[in-house]
């Protein structure tokens, strides 16, 4: 919840309240480029951070509840329980990015995002 309002945040920072700018389509195009680099770049630290710091949890809990030695006990190697816990923060991580996704559809709708 908190992401998608710093996003809305920025999108309307980004955007400003002065639709004078955006007198034809090549003024449409050169702001969604603006937005679109500037949406990229906030979503990949944040989703990065995001990521990091659920990975980081996820081992601190388990090691903190004491469920963590509990898991050591079963068949699994230290690998593979790694392994689960990683992709459990990557799950995050994926839904965060898809979060954002229609923020930089919209900025390739309006041209030159690629440039």
């Amino acid at each position: 919840m908190l992401y998608v309002a710093f996003a809305g945040a920025v999108l309307h920072e980004a955007w400003g309240s002065d639709s004078s700018l955006l007198s034809g389509p090549s003024a449409f195009a050169d702001h969604g480029r603006r937005l679109f680099h500037t949406a990229f770049w906030i979503q990949l630290g944040g989703v990065s951070l995001t990521a990091l710091v659920a990975a980081a949890g996820s081992l601190r809990r388990e090691i903190r509840q004491g469920t963590f030695d509990l898991l050591l006990l079963t068949p699994l190697g230290e690998s593979r329980i790694m392994t689960g816990l990683w992709r459990a923060s990557m799950a995050q991580a994926v839904l965060l990015t898809l979060a954002g996704a229609p923020v930089l559809a919209l900025c390739v709708y309006l041209g030159r995002a690629g440039q």
